[in-house]
């Protein structure tokens, strides 16, 4: 069937919700949702997740897969700690089940109390998914440790540094 742009803004000829699924080559992006934190999420919390950031993507095509990335910026002190310390734990959740943990060590301070600031990189591609269905992903941290203070979306000098998840679905 012929692809028709009407005079009215309207596209004829496509497959319902868009292009076919036989138009879009294995492994190519069917589509891209972003979600952003601009502000500081503070934790000292060691037995708890904190979450960061969430972001939700629906399917549009049956058996694809959902490419789940991020940056998630984070200073951390302990001022009065002279052992291994600013170390954090980040978990990738998918609804309600972890789907990934990264461990993030942080430094042997010696004899000075210390303070770490890192980007954390989140990459995950997940199995098949339904097509239509609706998914929500969270970045969630938590300290290694007591003592620790963790900001989250903020730089050693105390300026905003933005969290930011991309879901992307994939052929």
């Amino acid at each position: 069937m012929a692809i028709t742009i009407n005079g009215n803004g309207t596209v004829t000829g496509l497959a319902d919700r868009g292009i076919p699924s036989t138009a879009i080559s294995a492994g190519g992006v069917i589509q891209t949702v972003s979600s952003v934190q601009s502000s500081t999420i503070t934790s000292t919390s060691h037995t708890a997740y904190t979450e960061i950031l969430s972001g939700t993507i629906t399917t549009t095509v049956a058996n694809s897969k959902i490419l789940v990335s991020g940056v998630i910026p984070v200073y951390i002190n302990n001022p009065s700690s002279t052992v291994w310390t600013n170390a954090i734990y980040v978990e990738l959740l998918e609804g309600s089940s972890r789907i990934a943990i990264y461990d993030h060590p942080g430094v042997q301070n010696g004899d000075t109390p210390g303070e770490l600031s890192m980007c954390i990189p989140v990459q995950f591609l997940t199995g098949t998914k339904s097509d239509a269905t609706s998914y929500t992903y969270k970045f969630r941290a938590k300290n290694v440790g007591s003592g620790d203070t963790a900001y989250y979306g903020r730089t050693t000098d105390s300026s905003s540094a933005w969290t930011r998840m991309l879901l992307q679905e994939i052929s």
